[in-house]
């Protein structure tokens, strides 16, 4: 019986003991981890794509083109001399430019294109360009000298491929002076005044 005692005695303390040290120790060693706590996976959802949009259709807006009475075709001066297209187009009232040092394979002063290009309808007082080969031609100032300001002297200076800069003395009656002097060669588009008056000895008169 005591023998018995003394067993349970030295089990309890050793049991004791190897509790004491297992306490001390890594809980992992005890085998007492908590289970991992599950871990939730969610799931992103897709995003649903948006419908493309469908474009609508383009409607081609057409503007009709209605010919006034009074237009006419922009006749075709391409090939021609540029005085000679020049001619043709003030006869038809229209604004002349003239551009030179065209590129185009053809003899210098040759119209090699224009715009608006033939066939295009236009109206008198429109302004058209004429595109020309070769280089910026030099004109004289034409004899003006007694003649009306506005009708036949004016027309002379543009023929000759001039401008009228002004009319320091009004444009009325005959021209008395020039400025640049009748004769003086000046670049094609130049310009030039005009000195008018209606009276007969208005002053010295340049030629």
């Amino acid at each position: 019986m005591a023998a018995f005692a003394t067993t349970l005695i030295v089990f309890g303390i050793v049991g004791w003991t190897t509790g004491w040290l297992v306490a001390d120790g890594e809980r992992t060693d005890l085998g007492l981890d908590p289970s991992p706590s599950p871990v939730v996976t969610q799931e992103t959802p897709k995003p649903t794509p948006s419908p493309t949009p469908t474009p609508s259709p383009t409607r081609a807006t057409t503007t009709p083109t209605t010919r006034p009475s009074d237009a006419f075709a922009m006749p075709d001066l391409v090939g021609q001399q540029y005085l000679q297209a020049r001619r043709k187009g003030r006869d038809l009232g229209l604004t002349v430019n003239v551009h030179f040092n065209q590129p185009g394979g053809r003899p210098d002063g040759t119209v090699v294109r224009t715009d608006p290009e033939k066939d295009v309808w236009i109206l008198k007082g429109w302004a058209i360009a004429l595109y020309v080969t070769g280089p910026v031609p030099k004109v004289k100032v034409p004899q003006v000298l007694g003649l009306p300001c506005k009708e036949d002297a004016k027309d002379r200076v543009l023929d000759a491929g001039l401008r009228i800069d002004s009319y320091p003395s009004g444009d009325k009656g005959t021209v008395y002076r020039v400025e640049p002097t009748v004769g003086t060669e000046l670049p094609w588009n130049a310009e030039v005044k005009l000195y008018c008056s209606t009276s007969a000895s208005p002053g010295t008169v340049s030629r």
